[in-house]
Order: C-alpha cells, then structure tokens, then sequence
C-alpha cells in the first residue's frame, strides 16, 4: 500500500505550515492531486459519542443519505486511523482500489465527488490546499514556485524530499483533508428526507438512548 504514516518527523507536509495557497472548502485548487494527506478531524464532543463509520449506526441511519462511495470512503479512513492515528500521506489511486471506484482526482472523478459530498455533509474538511505552481518547467515564474511550498514536502512514495515535478510537465500536489473519526447524529435536515420506517427506527433509537 501507498502510504506514509504522519510520525511528526520532517518527512511529510505540516498542515499548519505558511505557504500561499488558497485556504478553505473550495475542492478546485486539489484536483489532479496525486497524494492526499489524511489527518483525524479533532471534534471532543463527537469524537466522545459520536459513532465509529463502521457501526451499525452508520449502516443504518448515515448510508441512506450519504450513499454507499462516501460510506466506504469514510469507512476507509478509519481503517487508516486506526493504524496511524497522527494521520497518513495515501496515493489517491490506492483509495480509489480499495472502496471500488474508477482511478483519477479529476473534478468529475468519483473519489472527488465522494470528497465534495463529505465536506458537503460535514464530515470532511479542507484546511490546506498544497499545489506547487507553476505546471510547466518552462515557465518564467519556475523559479519561485519553490518558495510557495513547505521545504520539507515529498512527492508521492518519497518521504523527505522538496516538491518535484514528476513525470512529464506533473508537479506534485498534495490535498490536505481532515476528516471525522466518529459520525455525530444524523442531522434532523437528513433524518426527514429518510423512508418513515428509518425515522421510527432512529426514533425508538433515541427513546433507547434516554431510557439507559
């Protein structure tokens, strides 16, 4: 597997490093990235009740309404933070493999789609956007692309070194994504638009919350 575990060392991107890059939830600056930093969303509250993506909460209640990719995608995470709890450096394509979805980060690609919808419902969040300008070697800006970039970011599968181009005319280009170890409550804006057979069973499920 493509991974890199985020051990605090120098080898991967900070996510708090200062770089001049867009900042926020616009997904636009990341697509045709070829490494995604996964790091734990911290959430006291919901990381206290919330529920694992692999529960039969998620199953029941949160795969209606986010559909089976954003499920194993959220699912996927989990596994990973499970195994490297600081956070992980993952080839996107590898993601793709393993929930079962076509290769690629372009804006129509479905793993982008799949991270539209989680920051959408909230459960994944961009806080840094790493893509070194300029795309072509040629260009008369090159020379200062470098200092756009944290030094110590890596191109994928190679932990340590600064931003490269890899391949012909490829710069690397890291998505940072912070996503949710633990589900919240279905929100009540979802919950209605579930099947009534669902809002009951998620209602004797609170009614069971508060008789224990």
């Amino acid at each position: 597997m493509s991974f890199h575990a985020n051990n605090g060392s120098s080898e991967l991107p900070s996510p708090t490093a200062s770089v001049n890059i867009p900042v926020g939830t616009d997904l636009a600056c990341a697509y045709h990235c070829n490494s995604i930093l996964l790091l734990p969303w911290t959430d006291p509250l919901t990381d206290l009740r919330g529920y694992d993506p692999r529960s039969d909460y998620t199953e029941t209640f949160w795969l209606g309404t986010l559909g089976p990719t954003v499920t194993w995608l959220i699912r996927f995470t989990a596994y990973l933070f499970d195994r490297y709890p600081q956070g992980i450096v993952v080839d996107p394509n590898e993601i793709c493999l393993r929930i079962g979805i076509g290769r690629g980060t372009g804006p129509n690609s479905a793993l982008m789609k799949a991270i539209r919808r989680c920051i959408r419902f909230e459960l994944a969040r961009l806080p840094l956007l790493v893509a070194p300008p300029p795309s072509h070697p040629n260009d008369p800006m090159n020379s200062h692309s470098n200092s756009h970039a944290p030094a110590n970011a890596p191109p994928p599968h190679t932990p340590g070194r600064s931003p490269e181009y890899t391949g012909k005319h490829s710069p690397t280009r890291i998505l940072t994504l912070e996503v949710r170890r633990k589900l919240p409550l279905l929100p009540t804006r979802y919950l209605d638009k579930l099947p009534d057979q669902v809002r009951q069973l998620h209602e004797r499920y609170l009614q069971d919350l508060i008789t224990v």
